[in-house]
């Protein structure tokens, strides 16, 4: 319901429970019941409140013109200091309105008193009124270039600007009648600005004048709370200090490109064309749809980040219901009704759609969009880089500039940079508008604004790419008040002054040099964590999928675990920045070793060093001891620390992690079979479970884990097993292999004291599978590469303890051997060979980066019960030396398992 503009979260317990949309009419009448919750967060009448203004990275400095009739526009003159700014236009903005006696020093502004005539109608010198008049908006930066002049709208009250506040209820009230999308609530936790003062109108009759020094009633003071809630919705909303994206815009999918390009072609012509484009493509290319028309829309608005606000507005461009008369229900001027007639009057009054409304496109994620482009970012500079030129040029001795081709020459420009008025990279822009007839023989009169960017090159700054509007106001008539149609604009502009918004600079992109997983790299990088499925035992449960593309699609916890602490440091090895990938590679092996079934006291100690390396790298790397970084410290970072220190106190962390109530939480939830009803199905099952778990352990010959298993199978003893596929009958092996099984054969029947005869051969039954004791189930060979690489779940890959030390092989099949009456089980594997020592060291033992060895050196025999685990063998695209195209593979050992540390001094 957030993005129906008609709609409001009410809060109330009386009616709608606490949190419920509701209408905006039925939401105002339920006030009374939200007053208490609404109290705290906006001060009462004569109350104060004071922030202290953050750091503000960005600041935007605004030179206002206004204009009368389309042939008398005339644009103003930057103006970077305190003094108010100056234009032609048309005339007095209010006219049947008089006080002059307002003052502006409340807000830090030089004053400058005007008579009412058409010489001074700039936002600066308009005529001065107690309720509403153009100054009013020098307190929301229509008439300053510089920031701490107008967003001093905290400041606590003194005696001298009390009168001042109540007497101008602008200066301090928000824009409730915005009609974009809301979220109720201020999330930085702003004093609210002070709402005390009187909110009689100014759109009055000239006869009637509002009286002064009358009491608030506490239902306008209950009206004047509702007001300033909605401006701390309204910029919760707009709330530009939450870092930009910090990457090119790139549009990944095809189609949505597609789409996009067609849109931009059909610019200029009806929806009904695109439609009808979208319906031949789709006919010819039913395969390569068009998005719909909205789709597409919406689509332009997600990826540029500007959403514009409607406003209600009256039907005769009277008055715009923003600000203290977002309420009124009719225009104080013509007295015609804010909603249709139509519509109105059809429902009993109960459907209230506005007549006639305008919108606002606001400044600043238009600013933010100038920096995110390279060749933009560049054109942004020029600003600072020629007046650092001009400065300098002045220092060197001249005392006058011998030419004059833009504002930066300008002393006034020039003085505000050297007081640090406007810094390196603040935003000038200067604010236009003007009035327009759509059609020659129609009525068809319109207001539009526009922002024109001052810190590019004048030979592109007015170009129509680079020209922003601001917003339009539809006629037919003259605006009679264009205060209040500006309200929502300026008021944006007074936020953002004050809290600052912050850009990404394309062009540098200097901060982050560790995000190198974007665009073409991220997608190559996805799809190689992809391509590590068919090398993944099917004991390592999900193998992770393409993370650049289902990261945001229900990516498990075990397919995190499974890249984070497996595939990863092998993968990004060439992609990070060395510093950063040896910085991750301790976390892994400090992970790792933690996480093992038995963890060696030597090796825990070098697992917590590594956890205290990387905390400590990280926040030097990452964090830099950066405030606006402190989030990046998240609980989990800390919690490391205490690692390993916990396992002498507690013992291994896989001892009590939530894997199991994980698991068992996933068996119940597919055991469920009554979707009618899933609550009491599971409640059943769960009590089941515990009954059927009670039997088993009393009568253990019921369990499933001991029942026979229909695949034959030969029992080997200490857990191991033969498993089928197996040879039908025995044969005789030949070549490099048979002559292997042949030689050991021999030797063993020699020792014994037996003489084979010469032409003495060997006939043998291999078997496929073996089952290891800790339940895995290692393949070979043999059958493996009879499957389809898409197909398979490649499982033949080990570690076995082969000569007092662990060895990674490929095991080619397994064998039973009778020799002495004595039945052996052999295994013939190929050994990997030993990891590249530089590799390995860099990463803390993570990357194991190794070839396969020929057949002299790898083929061996080995005992079926030296086999330890199963592991994963991936191709790794690492090349020890230049130019050579070895093929080389990265291990993998499953988490929870001992892990491996050939040739590694862990005492050291």
């Amino acid at each position: 319901m957030l993005g129906d503009p008609t709609r409001r979260k009410c809060t109330c317990e009386e009616h709608c429970h606490g949190s419920k949309y509701i209408g905006l009419s039925t939401w105002y009448k339920h006030a009374k019941f939200r007053e208490k919750e609404i109290l705290p967060f906006v001060p009462g009448p004569g109350a104060s409140s004071s922030q202290e203004h953050p750091h503000k990275p960005q600041c935007i400095h605004t030179a206002p013109t206004l204009h009368g009739e389309a042939d008398q526009a005339d644009h103003g003159v930057v103006e970077p200091g305190p003094a108010h700014a100056s234009g032609s236009g048309s005339g007095n903005l209010a006219p049947d309105i008089e006080d002059p006696e307002v003052d502006n020093t409340g807000l830090g502004m030089d004053t400058h008193e005007h008579e009412n005539d058409l010489n001074h109608t700039g936002t600066g010198g308009q005529p001065q009124d107690s309720e509403m008049n153009a100054n009013a908006f020098d307190g929301m930066g229509a008439g300053s270039h510089h920031m701490d002049h107008v967003t001093d709208v905290d400041e606590p009250h003194d005696a001298d600007n009390e009168d001042d506040a109540e007497d101008n209820p602008l200066q301090s009230a928000a824009d409730p009648g915005s009609r974009c999308e809301v979220q109720a609530g201020s999330e930085d936790g702003h004093d609210s600005p002070d709402t005390s003062s009187d909110h009689s109108s100014a759109l009055d009759d000239d006869e009637g004048e509002p009286a002064e020094g009358a009491d608030r009633s506490s239902e306008e003071h209950l009206k004047a709370q509702h007001m300033v809630m909605d401006t701390l919705m309204w910029l919760h909303r707009l709330d530009f200090r939450t870092p930009p994206p910090r990457d090119l815009l790139d549009i990944e999918n095809s189609d949505d490109m597609y789409s996009l390009q067609q849109y931009l072609a059909l610019q200029g012509v009806s929806q009904q064309t695109y439609r009808a484009v979208r319906e031949n493509h789709n006919n010819q290319y039913p395969d390569d749809p068009m998005l719909p028309y909205e789709k597409i829309h919406a689509k332009v608005a997600e990826c540029s980040g500007i959403i514009p606000i409607e406003q209600d507005m009256c039907p005769n461009s009277c008055m715009a219901y923003t600000g203290p008369f977002s309420e009124l229900e009719q225009c104080r001027k013509c007295s015609k009704s804010r909603w249709d007639p139509f519509q109105f009057n059809s429902s009993g009054g109960k459907v209230k759609h506005p007549a006639q409304h305008f919108h606002t496109i606001p400044l600043a994620p238009q600013l933010q969009a100038q920096w995110r482009s390279p060749k933009s970012a560049i054109e942004m500079k020029y600003r600072q880089t020629r007046t650092n030129e001009i400065l300098a040029q002045l220092e060197g001795g001249e005392t006058l500039l011998q030419s004059f081709d833009d504002f930066l020459q300008g002393k006034d420009y020039l003085d505000a940079c050297r007081r640090g008025d406007i810094g390196p990279y603040d935003t000038v822009v200067m604010f236009s508008i003007d009035g327009a007839q759509l059609y020659r023989s129609k009525a068809s009169d319109c207001w539009i604004y526009i922002w024109v960017i001052l810190n590019r090159n004048p030979n592109i700054r007015y170009t129509k790419i680079h020209v922003i509007p601001g917003g339009s106001v539809p006629g037919p008539n003259n605006l009679q008040h264009p205060e209040l149609f500006l309200f929502p604009g300026f008021h944006h502009i007074a936020a953002v002054q004050k809290e600052g918004f912050r850009i990404w600079d394309a062009s540098e992109d200097k901060m982050w040099d560790w995000a190198v997983l974007k665009t073409k790299v991220w997608e190559a990088h996805g799809q190689s964590v992809a391509d590590c499925r068919p090398y993944l035992p099917g004991s390592y449960d999900l193998p992770p999928r393409n993370i650049a593309l289902k990261m945001n699609r229900n990516y498990k916890a075990k397919e995190w675990q499974s890249y984070l602490y497996g595939i990863a440091p092998a993968l990004l090895y060439g992609i990070l920045p060395r510093k950063y990938w040896q910085n991750f590679c301790k976390l892994v092996g400090a992970v790792c070793i933690i996480h093992q079934r038995t963890i060696p006291l030597a090796q825990l100690l070098v697992a917590q060093q590594c956890l205290d390396e990387f905390h400590l790298e990280y926040e030097i790397l990452y964090v830099q001891r950066r405030v606006d970084r402190l989030h990046f410290v998240r609980p989990c970072i800390h919690a490391l620390l205490h690692s390993g220190l916990e396992v002498p106190r507690l013992g291994p962390p896989t001892i009590y992690s939530t894997w199991t109530i994980e698991r068992t939480i996933g068996i119940m939830g597919q055991e469920l079979k009554q979707p009618s009803n899933p609550y009491h199905n599971l409640s059943q099952r769960a009590v089941q479970r515990a009954q059927l778990n009670a039997l088993f352990t009393m009568v253990p010959s019921l369990s499933p884990d001991n029942q026979n298993s229909n695949v034959p199978s030969m029992e080997l003893g200490d857990g191991y097993a033969l498993l089928r596929a197996r040879d039908r009958r025995p044969h005789q092996l030949e070549g490099v292999i048979g002559g292997l099984v042949l030689r050991y054969i021999l030797n063993e029947e020699r020792k014994l004291g037996n003489n084979p005869a010469p032409n003495w051969h060997v006939t043998i039954t291999r078997w496929a599978r073996l089952r290891l004791p800790n339940g895995q189930i290692a393949h070979s060979l043999w059958k493996e590469e009879r499957k389809a690489i898409d197909e398979l779940r490649r499982a033949r890959c080990v570690k076995l303890h082969l000569d007092g030390t662990d060895e990674f092989a490929e095991v080619q099949f397994y064998f039973p051997v009778l020799i002495a009456e004595k039945t052996q089980i052999l295994a013939v594997v190929r050994l990997f060979s030993r990891p590249d020592p530089i590799l390995y060291e860099e990463s803390q033992c993570t990357v194991y980066s190794v070839t396969e060895l020929d057949d002299t050196d790898g083929l061996r025999l080995v005992d079926a019960k030296s086999i330890l685990s199963i592991v994963a063998v991936i191709p790794h695209a690492y090349h020890v030396i230049p130019d050579k195209t070895d093929k080389r593979f990265f291990i993998w050992e499953q988490m929870g398992l001992e892990w491996a540390h050939p040739e590694v001094d862990i005492d050291q």
